[in-house]
This record gives structure tokens, sequence and C-alpha cells, in this order.
């Protein structure tokens, strides 16, 4: 299994970051997320569960923006900064419960173990902050629940999709709550 998810990263390495996906077939990088680096994002908490902090270390100075972050092919130019501030229509449960679910998480671990990644100054909790401001439009409905669909820049989209399922509204409250707890702001 280590062999797998080492050869699967370091091909998502190599071919598609810092776009969200890897296509297998092509060899080539997808945007399936607005394009925020969706996969290195969702791979940080697999890099603690592995203990590997080689992988981990890079993934974290970039989504923290506290230094350069993966490198794919030899001499490529250096990724550019974690951003969410991008115009793009992302699904709301898909980015919550894997970038926002392990921005949170990832930071939470290194706080309670910082000598993990030494030096670790906190920037996955603000990045995760800046990503659920952007999400959090979509919660703005008659109910309360979420909407499927929201773009990062300027919330719900009007004519969108409003219709969820249980699961996607439901289980965002642990993404939040967490959230809430390690920021203290309810």
């Amino acid at each position: 299994m280590r062999r797998m998810y080492e050869s699967s990263y370091d091909a998502y390495i190599e071919h598609a970051f810092p776009r969200d996906d890897l296509k297998p077939l092509t060899c080539g990088g997808g945007d399936s997320q607005g394009g925020v680096g969706l996969t290195a994002l969702d791979a940080l908490t697999t890099h603690l569960v592995m203990g590997d902090v080689a992988r981990l270390a890079p993934a974290v100075a970039w989504a923290a923006g506290e230094g350069q972050g993966p490198t794919g092919k030899k001499g490529a130019a250096p990724p550019p900064p974690l951003s969410f501030a991008v115009d793009a229509r992302v699904h709301t449960f898909e980015l919550t419960i894997r970038a926002l679910g392990a921005l949170v998480s990832t930071h939470t671990y290194l706080v309670r173990a910082p000598g993990v990644v030494p030096g670790y100054g906190g920037g996955l909790l603000a990045a995760a902050v800046d990503l659920a401001d952007r999400v959090a439009p979509a919660f703005r409905t008659p109910t309360g629940l979420p909407l499927s669909w929201t773009n990062l820049a300027t919330g719900p989209v009007d004519g969108d999709t409003r219709a969820t399922c249980t699961a996607c509204a439901g289980t965002l409250a642990l993404e939040f709550g967490a959230l809430a707890a390690a920021t203290g702001n309810a």
C-alpha cells in the first residue's frame, strides 16, 4: 500500500501539481475545484497517517505559505502559492471535506506535535479560515442548509442547483466545527 501511495502522489506532483487532479490516461492535470491544488491539500492527512515527513513538509510549506512546496519535473518553476482567491464554481461538499478538513486537521496535529514539521507557523489555519470565509455564503439559504455549488469569488451562482443531499449538508458540521474550535470563532 505504501508504494501505491508514493507512486500516486509522486505522479500527481510531477504531472499535475498545482492543478486539482491528475488525469492518469493523459498524464496531465485538471481543475475540478477551481485549480487550488486539491489533491495536494487532500493528501496532507495521508502524509501524516503514513508518517511521510519527506512529502508532508513541502506540502505544508506550500499550503501554509511558508515555503516553496513540492516540486515536480526537474528544472520546473516553483509552484505558485496556494490561493483560494479564484473566480470558480466549486462543489461545496467536496472542497469542504477534502481541503478545509485537511487544512484544519493537519494544523491541529502539527500544533500538538511541533517536531513533525519544525518551523510550522500556523499558516494552514489561516488558509482554512480563508477557504471557510469563501465557502460560507453557500449557507445563506432560507433553511441554512448549504447550496451544492458556490463560487469562491462571488458566492452563490444565480440560477444554479439549489438542492443538496443530507450527507453533503450534514457532514460539513465536522469541518466547520473543528475550524470553530481551532479559531475560537463560532
